[in-house]
């Protein structure tokens, strides 16, 4: 995303802008990580193969390690739109419930 057109277009704030250019690339690994392996835990729980559980433990972690640089150490929580912490809370929340159904399941 072009960060300066969307501040400029108006649909981020420039805080927000410079809150997601100073995110490291580490961090959009471990967003990408997050992502990647709740669709695989999704697949595996969901075709019934083993390493459903794996995956959404692997998800829930790179998500916590995401979030918490984003909201307690990057210090730019407060510069981000409260939906994106809603939607931090469904992620995590959702994601813990399928490793939870992944433990019963397998």
């Amino acid at each position: 995303m072009d960060t300066t057109a969307a501040a400029q277009s108006g649909v981020i704030t420039a805080a927000h802008s410079a809150a997601i250019d100073a995110t490291p690339l580490l961090i959009w690994l471990a967003f990408a990580l997050a992502s990647g392996a709740g669709v695989a835990g999704s697949v595996f729980l969901f075709s019934g193969s083993a390493g459903a559980q794996q995956a959404f433990g692997v998800s829930l972690a790179a998500a916590g390690i995401y979030y918490a640089w984003v909201y307690a150490f990057s210090g730019s929580g407060a510069h981000r739109p409260s939906e994106e912490a809603v939607i931090a809370i469904i992620v995590v929340s959702v994601t813990m419930g399928f490793l939870l159904l992944s433990r019963r399941v397998t």
